[in-house]
């Protein structure tokens, strides 16, 4: 069950300095929805450290380092911090990045301090928020989660992928596909490259994600 808050009790916000001006025009017109709103900024560096020692209700990050460190929340089984990823670019890419984050809400820089709002609103119910043109976005006949994300790779790199989302080790691979373990481990180097991943891990979540309907031509 997700958990939901009092709009008026206190509601902490820690912002990365690049979402400042954001982040100040929320404070600003919360008092108009009945929220009271306290603010910390941080730089990247220091940030995660903020959200350890404070945990604050919500944090709002962005671009790649907003990436990394979602998924670092993300893990931390304790921490009830709830993301707020911003988004200022709205390409495949972008977009599929983001979603793997698995943010609590999704909203575009730029836009009105009252969609800003209307994130906090939905959190503090308990809901998740995704800007409708985010929507529209993803719910476009052109968007497709995983042609997008496939179509950046070549033939072996996507062989290579399906055959690390059923879990097999790279000797395995190796074998099924008639190569030598170093060449799988360079597919699966390209990938993390091309798709802009931190490392393995990610790397199988995501296989796995985009796979989860299909099934192993192969025993183990």
């Amino acid at each position: 069950m997700t958990n939901k808050m009092n709009p008026s009790q206190e509601i902490s916000i820690l912002s990365v300095t690049q979402n400042f001006i954001d982040a100040v025009a929320l404070i600003n017109d919360s008092s108009k929805y009945g929220m009271c709103i306290s603010l910390g900024i941080e730089n990247e560096k220091s940030i995660f450290e903020k959200i350890l020692s404070t945990k604050p209700d919500f944090v709002i990050l962005e671009g790649k380092y907003g990436l990394e460190l979602i998924r670092k929340i993300k893990s931390i089984l304790h921490l009830s911090t709830k993301c707020i990823l911003c988004l200022s670019e709205l390409d495949n890419t972008s977009i599929i990045n983001a979603i793997f984050t698995n943010a609590d809400a999704y909203y575009l820089k730029d836009t009105s301090s009252e969609s800003l709002i209307n994130c906090v609103q939905c959190l503090i119910k308990g809901e998740r928020y995704i800007s409708p043109i985010l929507i529209k976005k993803i719910q476009s006949p052109v968007f497709d989660k995983r042609n997008t994300v496939l179509n950046q790779l070549s033939q072996r790199e996507n062989e290579t992928l399906r055959l690390l989302s059923y879990n097999y080790s790279i000797k395995r691979i190796a074998e099924l596909l008639f190569i030598s373990e170093k060449t799988v481990e360079a597919h699966k180097n390209n990938i993390i490259k091309k798709l802009d991943l931190t490392g393995s891990r990610e790397l199988r979540q995501i296989a796995s994600q985009l796979y989860k309907d299909s099934s192993p031509a192969f025993d183990k």
